[in-house]
């Protein structure tokens, strides 16, 4: 039984996606910030480990903010037909 990609997709439920990958991403962030302040460690192991914590801060900071964009858009389409309901 073949399904095609484009009705995979649309079953996908990205808000409950992006809020896993949001989760999963502050635990890694949590793991790289221990390390990071981890005085066992060289000084360049934890400059690694620090590098890695700013590239996850960035890379959930992108995610949030698309998730943000993504539910205004949601909420000003809804005003739209709220709006087109009430010029009836």
């Amino acid at each position: 039984m073949n399904i095609s990609v484009t009705k995979f997709l649309e079953k996908i439920n990205t808000e409950e996606l992006r809020e896993r990958m949001i989760e999963q991403l502050r635990e890694l962030m949590d793991i790289a910030h221990k390390h990071s302040v981890d005085e066992e460690l060289s000084v360049k192991e934890r400059q690694n480990w620090a590098r890695l914590e700013a590239y996850i801060a960035q890379t959930l900071n992108s995610i949030i903010n698309d998730y943000d964009i993504s539910n205004i858009k949601k909420k000003l389409n809804e005003l739209k037909k709220l709006a087109e309901e009430l010029d009836l």
